[in-house]
């Protein structure tokens, strides 16, 4: 009796640490699962950040102009293009609320089943439009989830300072079971698991800073062909910080026409800069810290860039190979001329992303691209408003053509065809050498600088254009059993 008594007592024990065991076991499961689906919500959500158009279902969508099909940004965050008071760049960042104050939120759900075909499969909120969370697969399969919704930080939520004005902060919920996190307020039960990480992102803008003159290039401004302007001047570079004190902006720049790290060819250009200035004073040339073969490895540490690519560095802030693979850049492929109906397609489709177009078959401006920026500080939607283009091949422009943005060349030699009159309200940057030839008419190529300036162009690209990516060091977990 003693004996058994004893072995009794053993197998109790024993049971005893084999539920214990198999109780943590499942508690750390479904940590687990909550903790995985919490950080696929916060990756998930970056990529959406970054992406074009989007339907209820936040699946990419080609519907143009209709408020079911906005982009990811548009649905959840509020940005100031501008400082009411100077008209500088803003680029403070908010969360979009419904009126009554309460958050919008994404809420997704993994599909399971096939493995080829799983997914998770959301609902993107609008504001002040409910919209049903997706539904639980069917079966008994495990069915994590995860909420997400944005916020600004201050002092009050964080242990440390609050971050600058153009960060947000996302607050993805993971849930180990989907209706933990479906519910008005995510909380977890006795079979589910919750996990909370908020990631702190920010706007690496497209256009890192505002040019310094309407045509900025690291070589020479070639001989320029008779133009159809007074006095036949082919090309008109305007640069009148006037323009932008009327408009109630401070003017940020200096009133350069031009500025080339070579000579410039004055004869067929007519620049023109603030009241009382001479135009040909406007010009800058022999700028050695333009030139190519000035912008050295010291200035420049990163190992393997050649010159030219330390000028992109120099004006667009990041290396030609890191702006290319940035998750927002749309890249087009123009080994054969791109037109501008193939640009504007894909400017409508990823409203804020720059575009790459690819190969030396260049572009063909034969109707207008980019739009004025008609955003007001905040207000939703954002129009598709101005572009940046990055063009490795020649400009072909044709007459009546009007562009809104910043066009960038990486050619050595960089040649325009200009067919009659072409309005850029912007700026051109190149790399190398600027050429101007005619096209069937005599060319009227006019960069408007100070127009672009005030109403908003450069600050557009800068505060709300380019892509979004994770602030070092800018996350923290929490975990609920």
């Amino acid at each position: 009796m003693v004996l058994f008594f004893l072995v009794a007592m053993v197998a109790a024990y024993s049971n005893r640490s084999l539920i214990f065991d198999q109780r943590t076991s499942s508690n750390q499961l479904r940590a687990t699962e909550a903790f995985e689906a919490a950080e696929a919500g916060v990756e998930w959500t970056l990529a959406q950040l970054n992406s074009g158009l989007t339907d209820n279902t936040c699946k990419p969508s080609t519907t143009e102009d209709d408020d079911a099909h906005r982009t990811f940004r548009d649905r959840y965050l509020r940005i100031a293009s501008t400082v009411a008071a100077t008209g500088l760049p803003n680029g403070a960042v908010t969360a979009l609320n419904n009126t009554d104050n309460t958050s919008i939120r994404v809420r997704c759900v993994f599909s399971g089943g096939d493995p080829d075909s799983i997914a998770w499969n959301c609902t993107c909120g609008q504001r002040n439009v409910a919209v049903d969370p997706p539904s639980r697969p069917a079966g008994n399969q495990p069915a994590p989830a995860f909420t997400v919704s944005f916020a600004v930080d201050t002092a009050a939520n964080v242990d440390q300072d609050p971050l600058p004005r153009t960060a947000i902060r996302i607050i993805s919920i993971g849930c180990s079971q989907t209706g933990a996190c479906f519910r008005s307020t995510p909380a977890a039960d006795a079979s589910s698991s919750v996990s909370a990480i908020y990631a702190h992102v920010a706007l690496r803008p497209a256009l890192r800073t505002q040019p310094s003159s309407a045509l900025t290039v690291g070589g020479n401004v070639n001989a320029l062909p008779a133009g159809g302007f007074a006095g036949g001047a082919s090309v008109r570079l305007i640069n009148d910080p006037q323009v932008a004190i009327r408009a109630n902006r401070v003017a940020v720049s200096n009133g350069f026409t031009v500025v080339a790290g070579g000579t410039v060819a004055t004869a067929n250009l007519d620049p023109v800069s603030m009241p009382g200035t001479p135009g040909l004073a406007s010009v800058a040339q022999n700028d050695a810290t333009l030139v190519p073969a000035a912008i050295n490895a010291a200035a420049f540490p990163p190992a393997g860039l050649s010159s030219a690519d330390r000028f992109f560095v120099l004006h667009l802030g990041m290396t030609p190979d890191q702006y290319r693979r940035q998750p927002a850049v749309v890249v087009l492929d123009c080994s054969s001329v791109c037109s501008a109906a193939k640009v504007k397609t894909e400017a409508a489709r990823n409203p804020g992303s720059p575009i790459w177009l690819t190969g030396g078959g260049g572009l063909l401006l034969d109707e207008d691209l980019g739009e004025q920026n008609n955003v007001a500080n905040g207000s939703q939607p954002a129009a598709r408003g101005p572009l940046m283009l990055v063009v490795e091949g020649p400009v072909d422009a044709r007459s009546g053509v009007d562009f809104w943005g910043v066009i960038y060349g990486r050619s050595a030699d960089w040649i325009w065809t200009v067919d009659g009159s072409v309005s850029i309200r912007g700026a051109i940057i190149g790399e190398g050498n600027f050429s101007v030839v005619a096209g069937a008419s005599l060319p009227q190529l006019q960069v408007d600088y100070s127009d672009a300036q005030a109403l908003g162009v450069f600050n557009f690209l800068r505060t709300r254009a380019g892509s979004y990516a994770r602030v070092p060091a800018g996350w923290r977990d929490w975990y609920a059993e």
